[in-house]
């Protein structure tokens, strides 16, 4: 019962433990992305209060070269008050000034960060897929006058097509849909497909991404047999120990069921008559060898262990199925074989020699790969056989699919087809999502712009004197205009600039620093793609905002006549 307890206490022990470090998996990398953030706000904020500080003492000094920018500089900065707290010495701006430029660089930076990373998990998918998928894919390319010839005819297509510019490898494969059963699981909707060894194809697809042996085993799939499934069995040392005098001596345990024979006294005495004859002819005293391992002989055939063709399953589809190496797994094709009531389902044992981990679910789930000669025995039709095509510029595959086009032409019934193809509706998808990104972050650009017209709204009021004073001297409404619009300029670029700065920052952050992710996102780390063109979006519709922000202030302060400044004065 003690024991049973401490047993108990055990898993118990090891099941918290192992929920432990589920939960530190996941809090580590929000902990890690959290710090991230406050951290890059205040910076945010300390950077625009080093940039008002810069153009304080640049309007000190007299640096600009015209009297609109000096005069929106010194409504801006050139406020004074009789007790500066330490935080107007450190940031010499009004407060809802520094509101709007802090809120405006705060958009742009989310934008950058957000879209970096999402344009990063966009390109590292797009990257595996390409990866792991032909480029072109040519169907139906074997020439075959049999549908059921299940010979190589592609290698004229191919030779053709490796000429074209651009193409770096074209190479057939067998490819086909299949159901997967184990002894205790079926894997439905498995594409099959049937490599050629020491292809280039098998250097792309497999060559990094399989575990262990399994490229050996592809080829050589008697090699995963295990020793006792061969017929090998080793005893227990416990069973090879000399009897002690009186006792029984420990026989070594039955296999499959059957008890090992004894040999008679007479065969006992005519063995040991025969070694003697030997030994006395090489001149060789007999030696005894009581602790040798007795090996039963390799299984004969009836004992049901075959060679069978090798199968590498992808990492998830092997542990649906609930098998490892050298375990069988029962490939069924629904028209297999044709038969008196037609088409019906052919099935085929194959030893799983291996898995594969390619970085996507879905690819590890529903893929398993074959020899080629074994494909074709598979699925016994031409139709099967099939084209990869592999170019140097992803760019330029549609012109380079269109002259395979043209290649293929000869061939009656083969269909050319690009990843883009295949993948259109993913690929929309991810575009389509970040817009709609863009379009949700950009909310936090707009109330930016709203904290920028308020702004504009209270220097307004503020400065309605200065105004009147401005319009008596002979300054036009379209000076003041200028003015105003220079303020909301000043303080768009300076959120702007801000953002830009702290983002990239970020971003390299990210890519250099790296945010582990748990296993279940099948991405080791957070990955970030910083892109040219949407940093560029990004500025420009921060500035765009802050311009529009300016429209409605600038035309209320111009419309002010100098006695509407002085009527209270």
């Amino acid at each position: 019962m003690e024991a049973a307890g401490n047993g108990l206490r055990g898993k118990m022990l090891e099941g918290l433990l192992e929920r432990a470090g589920a939960a530190i998996g996941y809090m580590l990398p929000a902990v890690q992305l959290t710090g991230v953030i406050l951290a890059s706000l205040i910076m945010t904020a300390v950077l625009v209060g080093m940039i008002v500080r810069a153009l304080k003492r640049f309007s000190e000094r007299g640096g600009a070269g015209s009297w609109k920018l000096l005069l929106a500089l010194r409504f801006l900065l050139g406020f004074r008050e009789e007790k500066r707290s330490w935080f107007r010495r450190l940031v010499p701006v009004a407060t809802q000034n520094f509101i709007a430029m802090t809120g405006t660089a705060i958009g742009v930076w989310a934008l950058i960060v957000v879209l970096s990373v999402m344009s990063g998990f966009e390109l590292d998918l797009k990257d595996k897929i390409i990866r792991n998928n032909p480029h072109i894919t040519v169907e139906r390319c074997a020439a075959s006058a049999d549908d059921f010839d299940g010979g190589q005819t592609c290698q004229p297509m191919a030779d053709r097509i490796g000429r074209i510019p651009d193409v770096v490898m074209a190479e057939s494969f067998v490819q086909g849909d299949a159901l997967l059963a184990s002894s205790s699981n079926m894997g439905p909707g498995t594409t099959i497909r049937g490599i050629t060894p020491g292809g280039a194809l098998e250097a792309r697809w497999l060559r990094n991404s399989v575990s262990r042996g399994a490229l050996e085993g592809l080829v050589r799939p008697e090699t995963t047999i295990s020793d006792r499934d061969l017929g090998f069995v080793f005893p227990d040392p416990a069973t090879r120990q000399a009897a002690e005098p009186g006792e029984a001596a420990v026989q070594p345990p039955a296999r499959d069921g059957i008890a090992p024979s004894q040999p008679s006294e007479g065969r006992k005495a005519e063995d040991a008559a025969t070694v003697g004859v030997e030994t006395a002819e090489l001149n060789v005293p007999p030696i005894a060898a009581p602790d040798e391992i007795d090996v039963p002989p390799i299984a004969e055939p009836d004992d049901g262990v075959r060679v069978r063709d090798g199968i590498i399953l992808g990492s998830e589809l092997a542990l649906g199925l609930g098998v490892t190496e050298g375990d069988e797994v029962t490939v069924v094709i629904p028209d297999g074989d044709v038969g008196p009531l037609g088409l019906q389902p052919s099935t085929s044992v194959f030893r799983v020699v291996g898995t594969i981990k390619s970085g996507l679910y879905e690819f590890d789930l529903k893929t398993a790969f074959v020899l080629a000669d074994s494909g074709r025995r598979l699925f016994s039709g031409a139709s099967r056989e099939q084209m990869a095509i592999m170019v140097s510029d992803i760019q330029k595959l549609e012109g380079i699919a269109a002259e395979v086009q043209g290649v293929a032409d000869g061939v009656p019934g083969s269909r050319v087809r690009t990843v883009t193809q295949t993948n259109r509706s993913l690929f929309s998808a991810l575009m389509v999502e970040r817009i709609a990104m863009f379009l949700v972050l950009g909310l936090v650009i707009l109330v930016a712009a709203f904290n920028v017209f308020g702004s504009l709204l209270l220097v307004t009021m503020e400065k309605t004197r200065d105004i009147a004073v401005l319009r008596s001297m002979g300054v036009t409404a379209s000076g003041i205009r200028s003015v105003y619009f220079t303020i909301g300029w000043v303080i768009g670029l300076t959120g702007t600039v801000s953002g830009l700065a702290l983002g990239l920052l970020t971003c390299l952050y990210i890519k250099t620093a790296g945010i582990a992710l748990p296993q279940e996102y099948y991405i080791e780390r957070l990955p970030v793609s910083v892109s040219a063109l949407d940093v560029a979006l990004v500025a420009l519709a921060a500035l765009g905002a802050a311009l529009i922000a300016t429209i409605y202030p600038t035309s209320a302060v111009a419309s002010m006549s100098p006695a509407d400044g002085l009527r209270n004065d």
